[in-house]
C-alpha cells in the first residue's frame, strides 16, 4: 500500500476516534450512549493498532504497534480482573435462595401484651426482649424461592446495618426499606417497614422485626416478610447506613427539603420554606438519624425516604463518569448484595440512564392497623398482619 494511503487511513483513523470520544464526553445525553460511544472509540483504535501491523514495514514499528495492542490487552484484563474482585466484594456472605424443603413452622400464640396508649419513651423501645445472641459461626437462613407476584415488577430489600457489622450479618436492621421498581409503568414504590413492629420470627417465636438480620441474616428477614405478607422478595442490598455520609460527601452534599427544626437539628443553614437546604455528609447524617422530631420512628422513616429520593434525583441528574466512579467505590466498602453484575448493570442503566421515574413512597405498618405496647419491659408495635398484608398489596400491585 502507497504511503499516502497509509497516511490517510491512519488520519481518518485517528479522527473517528476523536469524534466518537467527543461525542461521548460532550455531546451524549445518555451514560449508556457514552458507553457505547466509547467502546466504538476503543475499538477503532484497537483496529488502527492491528491494520498498523499488517500494513508496516519496518520492524521497529510493527513491534511498536504490537507493544500498544499488549498494553490495551494488559489493561482490559486489568480491568476485567477488578471488575470481578469488586463483584466479589458486594456478594462477600450474600445469601442465595433455594427451595424450601420443609413446610412453615406454625407460629405461636402472640404473648400477651401490656398496651398503652401513648407513645412511649426512646429508653423503652432501646430495651431488649430477649438476650438471645446467635453464634458468631451461625450460619444464615437461606432466602425461600418465591414465585413472582407480577412480571413486571422487581422487589429489592435495602437493609441499613452499623458499618462495624456488615460483613457479620447480625447487626439489626433500623432500615429496612423495600424499593418496588414497576418496569412497564416506570415507577418506583418505597416502603419502609418500622423497625419496633412484633412479627412472629420463625424459630425464634414473637420479636421485633429489626431482630430478625441478628438472628438469621437477610434471609430471615426476607422470609419473614415473605411469610407473613405474601411478598415475593428475593434481592437484598446491604448498607452501612452510618456510612452516608462518605457517599454524600463524594457527590458534593445533597439538596433536600427540611422544615426549619430539621435544618436545626442537622446542624446546617435553613433555605426557607419550599427551599432545598444544602447537606453535607456529617449533616445528612444526623437528618436521617432523627427521631426527636416529630412521631418518632414513624417521622424517622419518613426522613429515610426523604433522603433516598433526594439520593436517587440528585445522583441520576448529575451521572457521570466520575460521580459512577465514586458510586463504586463507596460500594466497594460499604455496600453487600447478592444481586448479580448483570442484574445491578441491567438495573442501573434503567433507573439511572432510562426514562425519568416517579417515586411514592409508604410506610407499615399503616395508619389503624396498630398500636403501642410492652412486653417483657420492652416497647413493640403490635400490628393487624391480615390488614397490612392487604394494604401492601393495594400499594404495591394495585390489588
Amino acid at each position: 500500500m502507497k504511503l499516502g494511503l497509509k497516511i490517510g487511513l491512519a488520519v481518518f483513523l485517528f479522527l473517528c476516534v476523536l469524534a466518537l470520544g467527543y461525542v461521548a464526553v460532550f455531546v451524549a445525553e445518555s451514560m449508556r450512549l457514552t458507553l457505547i460511544l466509547l467502546g466504538c472509540a476503543a475499538s477503532v483504535v484497537i483496529a488502527g493498532l492491528v491494520l498498523g501491523i499488517i500494513l508496516s514495514r519496518p520492524l521497529w514499528l510493527k513491534l511498536t504497534f504490537g507493544f500498544l495492542v499488549l498494553v490495551i490487552a494488559v489493561a482490559g484484563l486489568y480491568g476485567y480482573f477488578y471488575g470481578a474482585a469488586f463483584m466479589s466484594n458486594l456478594n462477600e456472605g450474600s445469601v442465595g435462595t433455594t427451595a424450601r424443603n420443609t413446610a412453615s413452622s406454625t407460629h405461636a400464640p402472640m404473648p400477651t401484651l401490656e398496651y398503652v396508649s401513648e407513645a412511649p419513651s426512646d429508653e423503652e423501645f432501646d430495651v431488649e426482649i430477649d438476650d438471645y445472641v446467635p453464634a458468631p459461626d451461625a450460619t444464615p437462613v437461606p432466602i425461600y424461592e418465591q414465585e413472582p407476584t407480577a412480571e413486571n415488577i422487581v422487589n429489592i430489600l435495602i437493609l441499613g446495618q452499623d458499618a462495624d457489622r456488615l460483613y457479620s450479618g447480625y447487626g439489626r436492621s433500623d432500615v429496612m426499606l423495600l424499593v418496588s421498581y414497576n418496569r412497564v409503568e416506570g415507577t418506583i414504590k418505597l416502603l419502609s417497614f418500622m423497625r419496633d413492629t412484633y412479627v412472629p420470627i420463625e424459630g425464634f417465636s414473637w420479636n421485633r422485626l429489626n431482630t430478625c438480620l441478628r438472628f438469621g441474616g437477610p434471609g430471615l428477614i426476607i422470609n419473614t416478610l415473605n411469610e407473613l405478607f405474601e411478598l415475593d422478595i428475593q434481592n437484598y442490598v446491604t448498607l452501612a447506613f452510618d456510612e452516608f455520609k462518605t457517599l454524600v460527601d463524594s457527590i458534593g452534599g445533597i439538596d433536600i427539603e427540611l422544615s426549619r427544626a430539621e435544618a436545626r437539628h442537622a446542624g446546617a443553614s435553613w433555605a426557607g420554606e419550599g427551599e432545598k437546604t444544602h447537606l453535607t455528609g456529617a449533616q445528612a447524617l444526623r437528618f436521617v438519624r432523627n427521631r426527636s422530631i416529630g412521631r418518632g420512628d414513624f417521622s424517622r422513616t419518613d426522613r429515610h425516604r426523604r433522603f433516598m429520593t433526594a439520593l436517587y434525583s440528585q445522583i441520576r441528574e448529575d451521572l457521570s463518569v466520575v460521580s459512577l466512579l465514586n458510586l463504586i467505590n463507596f460500594s466497594k466498602d460499604y455496600v453487600r448484595t447478592n444481586l448479580s453484575f448483570s442484574d445491578i448493570t441491567e438495573l442501573g442503566l434503567e433507573l439511572l440512564d432510562g426514562p425519568s421515574i416517579s417515586i411514592e413512597t409508604a410506610s407499615m405498618p399503616f395508619d389503624g392497623t396498630w398500636s403501642y405496647a410492652r412486653v417483657n419491659g420492652a416497647s413493640v408495635l403490635p400490628i393487624d398482619i391480615d390488614a397490612n398484608r392487604d394494604k401492601i398489596h393495594e400499594y404495591l400491585y394495585g390489588e
